[in-house]
């Protein structure tokens, strides 16, 4: 079966396939990824966090 993917979905491979040469954007990553387990695990500072976008009129984003 042939696999035909859109403009979009091929650019984001190809754009994470040559980012995991570049060494800044791996400790980018890794630094958001434990940013995001820090507050992830606690229902405390996921609240305080909410509380900070809200007061700065930030959009409050959820995850799936």
């Amino acid at each position: 079966m042939l696999n035909v993917h859109c403009v979009a979905h091929r650019l984001a491979l190809a754009s994470a396939d040559a980012a995991k040469n570049v060494i800044e954007v791996q400790m980018f990553l890794e630094t958001i990824n434990t940013i995001f387990k820090y507050y992830e695990k606690s229902a405390l500072l996921t609240a305080g966090f909410k509380d900070i976008q809200v007061s700065e009129y930030m959009p409050l984003f959820t995850h799936c």
